[in-house]
C-alpha cells in the first residue's frame, strides 16, 4: 500500500495540510460489486475532484520547476518570442505564476469502454504552427480550445474494476501526458518557433509522472484478481445494456484459439492462429515445445 502522504500530495514536496484530501479515499471501493453503489455521474464527479487537486498541486509546486527548467535549457539559444521569455523571467523573480496556471475546465472528461487500454490522453485538431505570437499560457490554452480541447478518457470497466489504483495512478499518468504536452511541447514551441521531439513516455513525462505520484512506467499490468473484476464490469454492462452518457456501451468479445505445449494451455489471438495456418511457428517460452492446436475456441472480453 502506498503511504498516505505520497497518495495525498505525490512527490511535490507540498505540506499535506495545504492540500485538500482525496475525496475518492472515502468511497471504499474494493471490488466491482462495491462500485455499483455509485452511478457514472458520481464516479465522474470524484474523478474531476481529483483532477482539480492535481491541477492545484501542479500550479503550486511543479509549475515553478517547469518554468525554471525551460529558462535554464534555453539560456544562450535563439528566442523567437522574447516578450514571452521576459514574462517567464519576471514570474520566476516575483514568484507569481498565476497567469500560467493550468485549469480543470480545459480538459474534456468522457468515458469509453475499450477492453484493454486503461485510460488515454489525446489532443486533437491542435496545430502549433502559428503560435509564435503566444504571450502567456492562457493565450495558448485559448488557442488550443478553439481547435479542440484536451481529452482525458475514462475506461469505466477499469475504473470500476480496480478503483483505487485507477484514481491514484492512471489519472495522474494521463494528466502527466497532458501537462507535458502543454508546458513543454506547447510552451517551447511558442518560445522558439521550433518543434521539439518530446517522447510520449520520455524523460519529461517520467519526471512529471513521478512528481504527481504516479508510477513512471509506460504501461501498468494487472494481476489475475484485478483482471477478473474488470471482466465482471464488461459482462455486467453488456448483459444489462447499461447506458453511459446516454449511449449503449458494448464491449466486443474477442475470439481465442486453444493451443497446448508440453506444460500448459495457451489461448491465442485470431491473428496468431491465422499466422500458424500460414506456416508460422510459435513455441512456449517455458518448455520450448511447439504449440499444437487443440481444435477448440472461445470468446473472451
Amino acid at each position: 500500500m502506498v503511504s498516505q502522504s505520497i497518495l495525498h500530495v505525490g512527490n511535490t514536496g507540498l505540506n499535506p495540510s495545504l492540500v485538500e484530501s482525496p475525496a475518492f479515499m472515502s468511497m471504499n471501493i474494493e471490488s466491482f460489486e462495491d462500485s455499483l453503489r455509485y452511478t457514472e455521474t458520481e464516479l465522474r464527479d470524484v474523478y474531476v475532484s481529483e483532477l482539480n487537486r492535481i491541477c492545484f498541486m501542479f500550479n503550486q509546486a511543479i509549475l515553478p520547476r517547469v518554468v525554471d527548467n525551460i529558462i535554464s535549457n534555453l539560456r544562450g539559444r535563439h528566442i523567437s518570442n522574447p516578450a514571452l521569455m521576459d514574462e517567464l523571467n519576471f514570474m520566476k523573480k516575483s514568484g507569481n505564476y498565476s497567469s500560467f496556471y493550468v485549469k480543470t475546465d480545459f480538459f474534456d472528461i468522457k468515458y469509453f469502454t475499450g477492453s484493454r487500454v486503461m485510460g488515454t490522453f489525446s489532443s486533437y485538431r491542435v496545430n502549433y504552427l502559428n503560435m509564435s505570437d503566444v504571450f502567456d499560457i492562457n493565450d495558448l490554452i485559448d488557442r488550443l480550445g478553439q481547435r479542440g480541447r484536451m481529452s482525458i478518457n475514462i475506461n469505466i470497466h477499469y475504473m470500476r474494476g480496480h478503483f483505487f489504483n485507477y484514481m491514484f495512478d492512471t489519472l495522474r499518468h494521463e494528466m502527466a501526458h497532458a501537462l507535458v504536452h502543454i508546458y513543454y511541447e506547447g510552451l517551447l514551441k511558442a518560445l522558439t518557433d521550433r518543434t521539439y521531439d518530446i517522447k510520449p513516455h520520455g524523460k519529461e513525462w517520467k519526471a512529471m509522472a513521478s512528481l504527481l505520484g504516479a508510477n513512471p512506467k509506460a504501461t501498468s499490468h494487472l494481476g489475475g484478481e484485478e483482471k477478473q473484476e474488470v471482466q465482471k464490469s464488461m459482462e455486467y454492462y453488456n448483459r444489462n445494456h447499461v447506458l453511459v452518457d446516454g449511449k449503449k456501451m458494448k464491449t466486443r468479445k474477442k475470439l481465442r484459439y486453444h493451443y497446448h505445449c508440453g506444460c500448459t494451455d495457451h489461448w491465442i489471438t485470431a491473428n496468431k492462429h491465422n499466422k500458424i495456418l500460414r506456416g508460422y511457428g510459435y513455441s512456449c517460452k517455458k518448455c520450448r515445445q511447439s504449440l499444437k492446436f487443440m481444435n477448440n475456441k472461445k470468446y473472451v472480453y
